[in-house]
């Protein structure tokens, strides 16, 4: 195991992570607030995008990143943003479905 690959793989999960998250907690705040139906489809459309980002693009570390062994960054990679992204948005997606059900149950 390449304790490099390792290492760029932790860290690289967790900043997409956080990253991430962050603009998540954004978006479901604005979903929150939204005026209409169309502005609540294009919120969600946009967060749909987020495994997009996660996953693919073209990003510029890849490129500098060729010498690294991919199969042992992936996993690190994987399970780093994993546990980011819930540890951060976790709370603020309980609270928005909380606010929904009381929303729903008020109509």
């Amino acid at each position: 195991m390449d304790l490099a690959s390792v290492t760029i793989g932790a860290c690289l999960g967790t900043l997409i992570g956080v990253i991430t998250s962050a603009i998540f907690v954004y978006m479901l705040k604005s979903l929150c607030q939204a005026a209409a139906w169309f502005d609540g489809f294009k919120i969600v459309g946009e967060m749909l995008a987020i495994p997009t980002f996660w996953f693919g693009g073209p990003w510029v570390a890849t490129k500098l990143l060729n010498s690294l062994q991919w199969q042992v960054v992936l996993p690190w990679y994987t399970g780093l943003l994993a546990v980011a992204f819930l540890v951060i948005a976790s709370k603020p997606i309980f609270r928005f479905v909380i606010l929904m059900a009381d929303q729903m149950q008020k109509a």
